[in-house]
């Protein structure tokens, strides 16, 4: 059937020439048969040599064999699941399959019944692995798997490097081994708790191993703030202070400035368990401050897959992200008590409180402006007039000389500790201050909307006035066997709220 001209013009400039109309079949043009099974999957051909030349000095004179190899790979990558298949490819339901396990925590028997599952849905001549061996062994050729390290039960140490082969945690004698809570005794060859550690060199490789990839990471190198603002951590102090006391690093644009962030921390297998690691988290930290070190003193060969070549890459750990607790866990200062202000330290303006049973931080007017009228307002605050001023931040170089002679054999052992060449920089923590919010916003409102149960105006709060000697108006009034709280400032109405 044949249209009009006019028609036909008119359905080209609407609907325009159907994009998947390559071959022109209907206009005496022969069809290639390649086209009707093949998924085109350009990124994984070269997400392949990639990986595989990143290990070659010379890319041109490559060991025999190996371009075969590449494609071979590639080829097994590019197959679609079944003919005519457009949506997956082999690896590409590999990939999404072991996705679904990882986020589900699907055991292994689990997994090879949803494979055999999903084989039984999918027609006979699909290419889907027939086995978790076979599934995990195509996904795991970038080497982008994870390590399983033996773990103390009660968090002591890991079992790796001198501790590898050993039975009994040296600290508190616990068996490495599971042990049957019914009959007792030590099932062999079963953990009792492991540790799941991704490394981050092969990462770094795949990384540098891809064109796109690789011409992203020294992004920053030619795109500073020209107004002056903090845009990117290359826009501040801390990255210009590296850039004068480690000139060499700085001088290769593709070296790593890495930060850690601990919010969310779970070593473990479960994601769907809430496990507070705690101060143990030093034990846990260990393989990856091997790594940063590793990086950071001696450097990592890498293939750069924009030159070609291969180069010494090194890392530099820049900061860590996490909240006021996590800071207690990573820097061994205690964030509670008589002394958690990690400023003031010793000279923390810290207050019991009798009644409420905790400590009250006070003595915030000193870090204000010397000329600042709050200084002066006694009634507003504790009584006083405010003649502190505020401490001096200690030197980093100062308080590593301190802790650094700090001698102990009291909690766990074999700690790896975190702050390695930290007290080179000029800011080694940074708070994340989402909780703080949260925590100082809820109070508020709480207290304001008096709340029962959440507010911080009770009648704790008001006897330990009265012995702080303040606010003499909100003393509670005694009336029989019950108490009376006077109506403060900030108290507001039904009507109001």
């Amino acid at each position: 059937m044949y249209h009009h001209y006019d028609t036909v013009y008119e359905h080209l400039v609407i609907k325009c020439m159907d994009p998947t109309y390559t071959t022109w079949v209907f206009h005496g043009e022969q069809p290639r048969a390649s086209n009707q099974n093949v998924v085109e999957r350009p990124e994984s051909s070269r997400m392949f040599k990639d990986f595989y030349t990143q290990h070659d000095v010379d890319p041109k004179n490559r060991p025999d064999g190996r371009d075969k190899e590449i494609e071979n790979l590639v080829d097994d990558a590019e197959t679609p699941l079944y003919p005519s298949c457009r949506a997956f490819t082999k690896m590409l339901a590999s990939v999404t399959i072991f996705k679904h396990k990882a986020s589900h925590g699907l055991s292994d028997n689990g997994f090879v019944e949803l494979i055999n599952l999903v084989r039984d849905m999918l027609p006979e001549n699909n290419t889907l692995p027939d086995s978790f061996y076979e599934m995990k062994k195509l996904v795991n050729i970038f080497d982008l798997g994870y390590k399983k390290i033996h773990v103390c039960l009660n968090d002591c140490c890991l079992y790796r490097k001198e501790f590898e082969h050993v039975e009994l945690c040296p600290k508190c004698g616990c068996s490495r081994w599971k042990i049957n809570k019914q009959t007792k005794k030590i099932q062999k060859n079963i953990p009792a708790k492991v540790l799941h550690y991704f490394p981050i060199i092969p990462r770094l490789k795949r990384m540098f191993g891809i064109y796109e990839m690789s011409t992203q990471l020294p992004w920053y190198s030619n795109n500073k703030s020209s107004d002056g603002k903090i845009k990117h951590p290359v826009d501040s102090l801390s990255w210009e202070m590296i850039n004068r006391r480690s000139p060499h690093f700085a001088s290769d644009p593709r070296n790593i400035r890495l930060g850690l962030a601990t919010n969310g921390f779970n070593p473990f297998k479960d994601l769907a368990l809430n496990i507070v690691v705690g101060n143990d988290i030093n034990v846990y930290l260990a393989p990856l401050v091997d790594d940063l070190m590793l990086l950071w003193n001696d450097g990592v060969d890498m293939y750069d897959a924009i030159t070609k070549s291969t180069f010494n890459l090194k890392a530099l750990l820049m900061l860590i992200i996490h909240d006021f607790l996590a800071f207690g866990n990573i820097s061994r200062w205690p964030v509670k008590g008589k002394i958690a202000y990690p400023i003031c330290r010793e000279s923390t303006c810290s207050l019991w409180l009798k009644h409420d049973r905790k400590f009250a931080y006070i003595g915030h007017r000193k870090f204000l402006a010397f000329d600042h009228s709050f200084h002066m307002k006694r009634r507003w605050f504790n009584e006083h007039i405010e003649h502190g001023i505020r401490p001096q931040i200690r030197n980093d170089e100062e308080d590593f000389i301190e802790v650094d002679k700090i001698t102990n054999d009291w909690g766990k052992m074999f700690m790896n500790p975190l702050e390695f060449d930290l007290h080179t920089l000029l800011v080694r923590h940074n708070l994340d201050v989402i909780y703080v919010e949260k925590n100082i916003c809820e109070s508020i409102i709480s207290t304001l909307l008096d709340v029962k149960g959440k507010s911080k105006d009770d009648i704790n709060s008001r006897k330990d006035m009265e012995k702080m000697n303040i606010r003499h108006d909100l003393y509670p009034q005694s009336g029989g066997n019950k108490f009376y709280l006077p109506t403060a400032l900030h108290t507001l109405s039904k009507a109001e709220k």
